[in-house]
């Protein structure tokens, strides 16, 4: 039993999951900081913009499922972040007919206020290339889109 709990003990310092999430936590932590006044968590920063995001290159508004997709995300989850959001009037359901059911936009209200939250954003991901270096900043990016497309 020694054996494995040495084992298991590396896993901290070795897992690439357990370490993007430790990580992932800390920057969503920065990040909610930093966007403390707009009433947005970094989640809800993160899946507005990736809408806006979305829909624009869609060409118009997308499904639950599509946006799910794009942000790796599970439906559920993405269903509890977009409650608040569709409560404070930043996404529209438009329902449609046929087989894609409800599809999402974001309002010109959640445009307006991540227009205002730029800056503040623009001050955590500065925090986050300095702590990272440019380099490395450029080159982490990289691998965590090559793990996102796994």
């Amino acid at each position: 039993m020694h054996f494995y709990v040495s084992q298991i003990q590396r896993i901290a310092q070795v897992c690439v999951v357990s370490n993007l999430r430790r990580a992932a936590r800390a920057a969503s932590h920065v990040l909610d900081q930093a966007l403390s006044d707009s009433g947005l968590t970094a989640n809800q920063f993160a899946v507005l913009s990736g809408l806006i995001e979305a829909t624009a290159n869609h060409d118009g508004p997308i499904t639950l499922g599509q946006l799910a997709r794009r942000l790796a995300m599970d439906r559920t989850t993405l269903h509890r972040v977009l409650l608040p959001l569709r409560r404070a009037q930043l996404i529209d359901l438009i329902r449609r007919r046929g087989r894609h059911g409800t599809a999402l936009v974001a309002t010109a209200r959640a445009v307006d206020l991540l227009a205002t939250q730029l800056p503040r954003w623009q001050l955590a991901q500065e925090q986050f290339v300095r702590t990272l270096g440019e380099g490395d900043a450029g080159r982490f990016l990289s691998a965590l889109n090559r793990i996102a497309a796994i």
